[in-house]
């Protein structure tokens, strides 16, 4: 199944957002993905200096949001930290 995944700062503002293809969604799932994303920012900040949106938007994301594709009615909140 399909899931959107939204990443939120402590304010409740997106920190990053994407699709994920999985059989179920669980918080430890939540977390791979999340060490996923922060090894991608990670490397891509590393190989192309400049001032991009991420190097200087650096804001700690403490939830995801998570609902299948086909049924938003199924949305998960994870509490990262």
């Amino acid at each position: 199944m399909e899931y959107q995944i939204y990443g939120l700062d402590v304010n409740g503002s997106c920190t990053h957002a994407g699709c994920h293809e999985m059989k179920r969604f669980s918080k430890r799932e939540a977390l791979r993905i999340q060490r996923e994303w922060e090894r991608w920012r990670d490397e891509y900040l590393a190989s192309h200096p400049g001032d991009y949106p991420l190097r200087t938007d650096n804001r700690k994301t403490v939830k995801l949001w998570v609902y299948p594709i086909t049924d938003h009615s199924k949305s998960k909140i994870f509490n990262l930290y």
